[in-house]
């Protein structure tokens, strides 16, 4: 989880590059698409934090009504803050801040988040370890409605000087349940999951083993099904470090309930070090998709996109990118259709695009051009999610120390 480490393995191993690579023109995305309506949307005002602070680092989490965007401030050297915003009628309310700190791990990768729920919110971000090098733990707070903010509690039990990140938190009906990816045992990287109750009481469930052996540093990402069961989707690594996309899917609170992780599209990319590219998932009306970066067993770079109608039946997939993505992937569905808004980082020689393109009834459209970035780990990760009608998006404006957002709209 070192991830300067894992990036220059990965570009010794796979070749991926960003620099001297070349895609498809820049104006073949540019073409009109009448499927989708990109609008910028001005940020959160700082009326209630009065910080001008460098914002990086957004993340979109709920839906409808429930749709918070959060992000990191950078206050000072060394220093962080979390806040968020909520989308209302009139825009995003007023950045409030959660949590500061001096002692943060603060990555392009591994990104704090906000989620809401019925019975009030929950807010994760890292804390570096100060008696071990390159360790850091997950630190997490809860809030009842327009209630204050919980003290911060480590998200697990293991103490120990390694690694924990790369969360997924999801709002449930009375609780919320987080994943994470766990270095507790030397050698290897375990992904976990536990109930943390809603409001101010921030009771922690029991810890559950989900799967024993995964990529290290690559995010997890994870939807509540209809049935009320929980999907999450990760990299996994085999004993012959093949890292391709497991899932592994059960009911919070009910330990015996989690099914073993499975691979069940097989790239058979098989790499030495983590390629900090992990996999996306929504749930729409009728299915559910989910959305990956892979170099499999040709050493290709390609985003993948596989439909399931139960979230057990992943069986074939399309690739979706404009001919050398650098991943980073994200996936929204559009509200009452059967249709989604993926997304990913396109490399343009020494710059790069974040690209959108709807997929509609087996149907690909034309990719969009969302945003003109440098390609780099400053740039951080796109974020979709969807709201109540429309699909938005976040991601960091390196060049401005603002976050840009957008509306995307379908026909």
């Amino acid at each position: 989880m070192v991830l300067d480490l894992c990036i220059s393995r990965l570009v010794l191993a796979t070749g991926i590059c960003l620099s001297g690579c070349r895609s498809l023109p820049a104006d073949q995305a540019d073409a009109a698409d009448p499927s989708l309506t990109i609008t910028p949307m001005p940020g959160p005002s700082s009326a209630s934090t009065g910080s001008t602070a460098r914002r990086i680092y957004p993340r979109l989490s709920g839906g409808a009504d429930q749709l918070v965007l959060s992000w990191t401030e950078v206050i000072g050297d060394e220093q962080w803050a979390l806040c968020s915003s909520r989308l209302q009628a009139g825009g995003w309310s007023p950045a409030a801040k959660i949590a500061e700190g001096e002692d943060w791990f603060v990555n392009w990768a591994d990104i704090p988040g906000v989620v809401a729920g019925p019975e009030g919110l929950f807010a994760h971000w890292l804390a570096r370890d100060e008696d071990a090098s390159h360790a850091y733990h997950v630190e997490y707070s809860t809030a009842a409605a327009n209630g204050p903010w919980s003290a911060p509690q480590l998200l697990h039990e293991d103490r120990s000087g390694v690694e924990h990140g790369f969360v997924t938190a999801l709002a449930l009906t009375e609780s919320f349940f987080s994943v994470w990816l766990d270095g507790r045992q030397r050698g290897s990287t375990k992904l976990m999951g536990r109930s943390i109750a809603a409001g101010a009481r921030a009771e922690l469930g029991g810890e559950i083993e989900l799967d024993g052996s995964t990529c290290s540093c690559c995010p997890t990402t994870a939807v509540l099904l209809r049935d009320g069961s929980v999907l999450v989707a990760y990299r996994d690594r085999s004993p012959d470090e093949v890292r391709d996309i497991a899932l592994v899917r059960g009911i919070p609170g009910e330990p015996g309930s989690w099914s073993e992780g499975r691979v069940q599209i097989r790239d058979g990319w098989r790499i030495p070090g983590c390629p900090v590219n992990g996999p996306a998932l929504a749930v729409g009306d009728d299915r559910i998709a989910m959305a990956w970066f892979t170099m499999g067993a040709d050493e290709k770079p390609r985003v993948r996109l596989s439909f399931s109608v139960d979230g057990e039946d992943f069986a074939w997939a399309s690739q979706v990118d404009d001919g050398l993505p650098g991943g980073r992937v994200s996936i929204a569905a559009v509200p009452g259709r059967d249709a989604f808004v993926v997304g990913w980082l396109e490399v343009l020689g020494d710059r790069a695009q974040w690209r959108v393109r709807l997929v509609e009834a087996g149907v690909i459209r034309p990719s969009v051009v969302l945003a003109d970035v440098s390609g780099g780990r400053p740039d951080g990760m796109l974020t979709l999610a969807a709201g109540e009608r429309d699909v938005f998006a976040a991601w960091t404006e390196t060049d401005t120390g603002a976050i840009g957002l957008a509306r995307i709209q379908s026909d």
